[in-house]
Parts: structure tokens; sequence; C-alpha cells
């Protein structure tokens, strides 16, 4: 079966053999029903609509929202928990605080990602300049040549991006102490696969009930709990 998804390291990437740490997570759980899983990389925004088709059981993986949970289907237990921060370079005077504080530069946001109500309520009332970007892997390049001033980014995605930088760029780059929000990823199911639900929450109750396995996975990837 298929799954969509977009670039998100390291918590699913095309780049690496077992396509991103979460991805094996949903491939071990659905593997202890017999089912193989194939993942489909795109742009995150197209993602999620593909992910609606009958050919595709859902999409992977989405922070919460009321929208998307009138779309699709949640499963139970987030996969993720995520820290994101704001970043910039060291030429910016940018101190974080409240998003108030955005107001003299500009951010960067990608499209198909979520970002809280109250984030887009400031952008609106401080009319915070707002560009947009499609992949999420250019986003520190787009601070290194100065077309954005900010932005965010999941602190293990900005480590795993960072690498493709020389150590000269890295030392140009800041994150705010500050987090600027965290967020919970979960597997969506969609409206003509429903019986995959039921049958992913039991599976991945199983799975991180072996300890070891849940440990490695917190510990190369992301705290997990199904409490």
């Amino acid at each position: 079966m298929h799954i969509t998804t977009g670039q998100w390291p390291p918590y699913v990437d095309r780049h690496r053999e077992d396509q991103g740490c979460t991805a094996q997570l949903i491939r071990d759980a659905f593997a202890l029903h017999g089912i193989r899983v194939r993942f489909v990389f795109m742009p995150w925004q197209r993602a999620y609509e593909e992910g609606k088709k009958a050919e595709f059981i859902g999409s992977a993986y989405w922070y919460y929202n009321e929208k998307r949970a009138t779309e699709y289907l949640y499963t139970s237990y987030p996969l993720t928990s995520e820290v994101s921060h704001f970043y910039h370079l060291d030429s910016i005077p940018f101190k974080f605080n409240s998003y108030a504080d955005l107001k003299p530069y500009r951010l960067l946001i990608n499209k198909g990602l979520t970002y809280p109500n109250t984030l887009w309520q400031a952008i609106k009332e401080y009319e915070i300049e707002v560009m947009e970007a499609t992949y999420t892997t250019k986003n520190l390049q787009f601070l290194l040549r100065q077309r954005a001033d900010i932005v965010v980014l999941d602190e293990q995605t900005e480590r795993e991006y960072a690498k493709a930088l020389s150590n000269s760029e890295v030392k140009r780059l800041v994150r705010q102490p500050k987090p600027a929000f965290v967020n919970q990823g979960f597997l969506l199911i969609n409206q003509h696969n429903k019986k995959y639900v039921a049958l992913f929450n039991s599976a991945l109750q199983k799975l991180i009930s072996n300890k070891p396995y849940l440990a490695q996975y917190q510990d190369n990837c992301s705290s997990i709990s199904t409490q």
C-alpha cells in the first residue's frame, strides 16, 4: 500500500535507505499485520491533497488541526513531538519573546506545513511580511542568500539541513532559544481506507511496548507515547 509524504528529515527523508526514522516506525507497525508500505514523496501541499485519493491509504505525517480532522481520520497516537525554533543570521538583531517581535522582518513560511493560529493572527495583526517556499530544504539557503530574514524549523530537521553547509555558513546561523512552537505528528488515514486506523493503532501499541525498540526510536528520532 502507498502513503504520501514530503521531505522532513530525519523523520521522513527520501535520501535515507529507511526513508526516515518515522517512516520506518510506520512501516514496522504495518508489518506486524503483514502489510507492506511504500512512501511516495512529493511537495507537502500536494502530498496532503493526493493522500485523500483511494490509491493511497493516507498521508504521513501531519500535525493536528481542525480542518484536517474533517478530511482525514487521525490515528490515535502521536509519532513525533517536535520543538520548532526561529533561525536567522547573526547579522539580524532579532530577539524572540513574542510573535510581535517578528514585525520588522521577512518571515519564511513553507507551503503545506502547519503553524499555530496564534502565529497567523500575529502575522495579520502586526502586518508581518511573509514569504512562501515549497521546499523546506531551501530554508537555510534563503537565509544565507538574504532572501528571508527568519525561518522556522524543527531543531532536528535544522541539524540535518545544516550538514550540507560549510562550517563558516553554520557559524552565521542563530537559533532563538525560546521555542517558536511545539507540535506532535500523526499518521492520517483517508476516508476510503478507514479499516487501517484500528490496525495501525493496535500495531503501534504493540510495537512500542517493546522497550528496546521504543528506546532506540526515542534516541534516534523522537519521543513517543501511547499513554
